[in-house]
């Protein structure tokens, strides 16, 4: 019988009074003819009035043929209209063919965790899981993908084993004036992101690991940098943090003189990459910068239209300490 865009069976089918039922040895799939190209099995799968399905001992088959095994899986059957399963075949330039196959293992409420197995005809299996939330105010943002493959550039690398790790994160506060963001992305070599440089690998962290915490007020702001380096073949200027804090200009009295004020510090550390050390030790120099910064500038300026035109006179001090 269909629920929403789903078709179930099973040797028996329990309605309950809150509107929910239970199938014993249950099959779950999107075909409604018998012939299905993929389906899942289970020993038992209840789905409540609000279309919320919960499976046990689960089995995904592919043209009846089983792929994986899963102790228990839930999702959300009224939120998606898609199905867990989706395959496809691509060629990906300069590598060759390519299929990839994803399944969705968890989905409840606005929480989606997926299981990616893929198959290059030149570099062989790799795998990720994947994860994905979107809150239904549109506020927050969490999204990751966590790509391991078995697979060498050249003849000679050294060892077979590849990797990223990557994710995002973006809150917006109800009112706008606090914002969160937060990217990562560990890279197992430099080639990792032109190899696989599929839409199925990216998140657009632009390669940085970065956290954000903006909050404005309405006189203040107030921004925390923290921009580290996690891969060690990248050059970088680290801010371990930045904090910078500013105010509003306002008028001196009714003098009609503005002040403005802006102060920032923190610890900021350039590092160049592994290769770029090497050769500056060669050469007797430093191979990186590191030194505290406090600054603060202070400006007082004072129109004066004058018919046509504007004069503006001001003084600027700038203050820096390192």
């Amino acid at each position: 019988f269909p629920v929403t865009i789903w078709f179930l069976g099973g040797d028996r089918i329990e309605l309950k009074e809150d509107g929910s039922f239970f199938i014993t040895s249950a099959f779950i799939t999107t075909c409604e003819s018998q012939e299905n190209t993929w389906d899942i099995n289970a020993r038992s799968i209840k789905i409540t009035e609000e279309k919320l399905l919960s499976a046990k001992d689960i089995r995904f088959r592919f043209f009846k043929i089983p792929l994986f095994w899963l102790p228990s899986f839930k999702s959300n059957l009224k939120a998606f209209s898609d199905p867990p399963i989706r395959y496809k075949l691509i060629w990906d330039k300069g590598i060759g063919p390519r299929v990839t196959m994803r399944y969705r293992i968890f989905s409840w409420e606005d929480l989606n965790l997926f299981f990616r197995l893929d198959y290059r005809l030149k570099r062989g299996f790799g795998a990720s899981l994947e994860s994905e939330y979107f809150s239904p105010d549109k506020n927050t943002t969490f999204v990751t993908r966590s790509y391991g493959a078995r697979d060498k550039s050249f003849p000679d690398e050294k060892g077979p084993h590849r990797y990223r790790l990557q994710g995002l994160y973006h809150r917006d506060s109800e009112d706008k004036r606090t914002q969160v963001h937060l990217t990562w992305d560990k890279l197992s070599d430099t080639r990792m992101v032109g190899d696989f440089r599929s839409e199925d690998f990216e998140i657009n962290t632009q390669k940085r690991t970065h956290f954000l915490f903006q909050h404005q007020l309405d006189n203040t702001f107030l921004h925390v940098s923290v921009l580290p380096r996690v891969n060690r073949f990248d050059s970088i200027d680290q801010q371990l943090p930045l904090v910078s804090i500013g105010m509003r200009p306002f008028e001196l009295g009714s003098s009609g003189i503005i002040s403005g004020n802006y102060f920032n510090a923190g610890y900021l550390n350039y590092v160049y990459a592994n290769d770029l050390r090497h050769e500056f030790h060669s050469l007797g120099l430093k191979s990186s910068t590191k030194s505290g910064r406090i600054e603060t500038r202070n400006e007082l300026y004072r129109p004066f239209s004058l018919g046509h035109f504007t004069l503006t006179p001001n003084i600027v001090v700038i203050v820096t300490g390192k």
